[in-house]
């Protein structure tokens, strides 16, 4: 797939996302449910009456496993998004020697680059907010993010080549 593409599904399934999930926080929430949140709930673990997310009172295993599954989901989704589109806007505004942009105009840089900045910063709101409600909600999406990124780091290395057999893990920082 060429890059402009991947860019451009980067860009809207990371729109989609953060529509998505500001939609359905939106909908289920009700500010006038639920206990108020204190720091003692933090180290509490699965569902309980006090588990109160943006107004959605979490009470129950199913809807626990829901909240839990959707988190998952956007997780993988946000890390894929980040692994691919990042360096593809990276590499062509940031990198002070690279002077000549070829596969893109600097039109679709200026608005893929605002629109990934401006989709990753409202998502993050949300994502802070989550992780600090309870701290097995924040292990759940920092697990899924990072088993994610193996994929994609995998998935980005298989499409170079390396001149050495084997890579050693580290050099010796003096020879005997």
């Amino acid at each position: 797939m060429d890059t402009r593409k991947q860019l451009r599904m980067c860009v809207a399934a990371n729109g989609l996302l953060t529509l998505v999930w500001g939609s359905i926080i939106g909908y289920y929430s009700d500010v006038s449910s639920g206990e108020a949140y204190s720091m003692s709930n933090f180290m509490q673990f699965g569902p309980s009456r006090s588990l109160n997310v943006m107004g959605m009172v979490i009470d129950t295993w199913e809807a626990y496993a829901l909240f839990v599954g959707g988190i998952v989901l956007f997780r993988i989704v946000q890390t894929w998004v980040h692994d691919i589109a990042h360096p593809i806007i990276g590499f062509r505004i940031y990198d002070p020697d690279k002077k000549v942009i070829d596969d893109f105009t600097r039109m679709e840089l200026q608005v893929y680059g605002n629109l990934m900045y401006l989709f990753d910063s409202v998502r993050q709101v949300f994502m802070t907010m989550l992780a600090i409600t309870q701290i097995d909600v924040a292990l759940w999406g920092t697990l899924s993010a990072e088993i994610t990124s193996i994929f994609t780091i995998r998935k980005l290395l298989k499409a170079k080549t390396f001149t050495c057999e084997q890579e050693p893990l580290q050099k010796p920082l003096v020879s005997l």
